[in-house]
């Protein structure tokens, strides 16, 4: 198609295109009226679920109680007098003065979040707390300023800055678990913003680029506050000889509780806790932060927490979730070729949409999420050269690109991290590391791209936006033989359809087909940006993809799909196989492996591939004076 429509052949009417696209869009609304219907009649909320738990009576032995029961028996009631405003922690005398300015006058806050009036005051007092909040609603600063104001009530010099000239790596009082260095990182930050007016010294221990510098750094400087993540600081107090200890730790916090449990850490929570001191000779004050309660973090609250701990709950019962209340939209793509065209559209339409209402939108900041890293890395490279075309950079303006994800060194994404949530409008692609947690201000929507395999993934990414009472709006944009699981694997969501973008809708291998102006200018474009990349590119991302996207039942929908992107989209000769030995790692059967398809890393063909109308191989050399292949969008 795009190859006539390059060298002048537009001679096929709109009308048959705009046919085309009404006889697709008839048959989606056939498929979802005899599945489910993504609108808000279907919503079925969701909110806490507890299950049967061990309730703590004394550290080591538990009875078996239902856990709903359990916490409602230690739930706080709502003081109708809680302190509601900063100042009243100084006026009352709770938190030291000093902290109390920096929070009001360099952090520039005056009024609290429910979850910090609600448990600030219990925090104070010593007492162990389970506080369940989503994330966005400041519960960072809950723990934080508690945490640093007990610091200072055992060793009133550290209210003082010159503490700092004497700080320790032995003289560790606090310590903060994340379950990822980005969260670590945030939560650093704030610290280090609460803490800038006393004595009392902020670390961190994650692992990656920063491992040796955060030794370095505890050594030099000293540490009263350490942030972490679990691994990396189990190999930190695990070695007796490295310098570092924390005898006098009054002090745990575990946030995103929830979090930590399902990403397989609560036997290195329970190894950490057997390598600080024994609560026997030190007593120490356990908080857990997390969004949700279930079995799993009732375990961990009878393992970590005193008998006598209290729950405070900010999640109001019959209140909508996020995911229930944010407009969410399925945008079905022809092919995964039609993907990043999609993406293209989509962010020009909502820069421009923002940009001439600014009166009722926000400036365009999105998060876009990727099944995995290589095929990450390429849709930036590929959207960053759209972007700074001659014929889109004015229309993309000070919109800024970033990227975060696992290949990057700490120190990389840390300044992503801070680009994007200081930038007014940015498009951030990334992957799951920063779909839990991470408090990105503003964000007005998030793009996901291909549908997660599992339901949970999905509401979590969408919570990056929506945030602290402000709107925001979610997309999927999945190909066709993903849309059929759509109803099955996003049940009870709000999903909308949305066929307004044009290049999801082309047929990108008929050639006969016209369209748009604005349409063909995108395609255009993304077919450029294709040509500068080599076949080892497209070899490393079709693997990944494969393994990523294996779990859909559609194999042979997805294999067909893969073959199409390669052929099409990237404008390879024949797509490339999968490894055998790849194959029986993500599948755990040789027997699915025995299904090679297409070309092999070396490039030798295993059987031909399919060919699509006007295919064209390799044509004429670039300007390097290599042998290109044109695509044929």
């Amino acid at each position: 198609m795009f190859a006539a429509l390059r060298h002048g052949s537009t001679t096929a009417t709109r009308a048959l295109w705009s046919r085309s696209i009404l006889s697709r869009n008839a048959s989606k609304t056939a498929l979802y009226a005899g599945t489910r219907t993504f609108t808000q009649s279907s919503i079925s909320p969701t909110f806490i679920h507890t299950h049967n738990a061990a309730a703590p009576t004394h550290r080591g032995h538990r009875h078996q109680p239902d856990a709903s029961a359990v916490l409602e028996a230690r739930k706080e009631p709502k003081d109708a007098s809680l302190i509601t405003e900063f100042q009243q922690l100084g006026d009352d005398g709770l938190v030291h003065d000093k902290v109390v300015r920096t929070i009001t006058q360099n952090m520039g806050l005056s009024t609290m979040t429910e979850v910090q009036s609600m448990t600030l005051s219990e925090i104070i007092k010593g007492t162990d707390v389970l506080a369940q909040a989503r994330t966005g609603t400041g519960k960072t600063l809950a723990f934080l300023i508690p945490t640093l104001q007990n610091i200072i009530d055992r060793d009133p010099r550290l209210v003082n800055k010159e503490a700092l000239r004497t700080a320790r790596s032995t003289d560790i009082r606090a310590l903060i678990i994340s379950p990822t260095r980005e969260l670590a990182e945030q939560i650093a930050v704030e610290a280090k913003k609460l803490t800038q007016n006393t004595g009392v010294r902020v670390q961190t221990a994650v692992g990656g680029s920063a491992k040796r510098l955060g030794l370095q750094e505890i050594h030099r400087k000293g540490c009263h506050i350490l942030v972490g993540t679990p691994g990396r600081l189990i190999d930190i107090f695990s070695d007796r000889e490295n310098g570092i200890a924390a005898p006098n730790l009054s002090a745990l916090v575990l946030d995103e509780a929830d979090r930590l449990l399902d990403q397989g850490f609560a036997e290195d929570i329970q190894q950490l806790q057997e390598l600080l001191p024994d609560t026997r000779d030190v007593d120490r004050q356990t908080l857990l932060f997390s969004a949700t309660v279930p079995k799993g973090v009732m375990s961990m609250v009878s393992k970590t927490l005193k008998p006598d701990y209290k729950f405070v709950q900010t999640v109001k019962e019959g209140e909508e979730p996020t995911h229930n209340r944010v407009p969410q939209k399925l945008i079905p793509v022809r092919g995964m070729e039609n993907m990043i065209p999609s993406l293209v559209e989509l962010s020009l339409r909502e820069i421009e949409t923002a940009k001439t209402n600014p009166a009722t939108q926000r400036p365009f900041k999105a998060m876009v999420f990727f099944e995995s890293t290589s095929e990450l890395q390429l849709a930036y490279k590929v959207f960053q050269r759209v972007q700074r075309s001659a014929e889109y950079k004015k229309k993309f303006g000070r919109t800024q690109l970033l990227e975060i994800h696992a290949r990057l060194s700490q120190g990389q994404r840390t300044r992503a991290a801070n680009d994007f949530r200081h930038a007014e409008s940015a498009v951030l692609f990334t992957t799951n590391v920063t779909a839990r947690g991470m408090d990105f201000p503003n964000v007005t929507h998030v793009i996901q791209m291909f549908l997660p395999s599992q339901r949970e993934q999905y509401i979590h990414r969408l919570g990056r936006t929506a945030r602290a009472n402000s709107e925001g709006v979610g997309y999927l944009i999945a190909p066709e033989f993903q849309v059929e699981e759509v109803p099955s694997k996003l049940h009870g969501l709000p999903l909308q359809l949305d066929n307004t973008l044009a290049t999801a809708e082309i047929d990108l291998a008929n050639e006969t087909i016209d369209v748009s102006d604005d349409s063909l200018g995108i395609l255009d474009s993304v077919s450029r940006a294709y040509n500068r990349f080599d076949d080892e590119d497209f070899i490393q991302t079709h693997q990944s993809m494969v393994g990523a996207l294996w779990w859909n039942p559609d194999r042979r929908g997805l294999i067909e799909a893969l073959r199409r992107l390669a052929t099409i989209g990237w404008g390879m000769d024949t797509p490339p196989t999968v490894d055998k030995k790849f194959l029986d790692r993500i599948t755990g059967s040789s027997r699915q492996s025995k299904k090679s398809f297409g070309r092999s890393s070396s490039g030798r063909s295993h059987r031909p591939g399919v060919k699509f109308p006007h295919s064209r191989g390799r044509s004429e050399m670039n300007s390097h004076g290599r042998d290109r292949r044109q695509r044929r969008f």
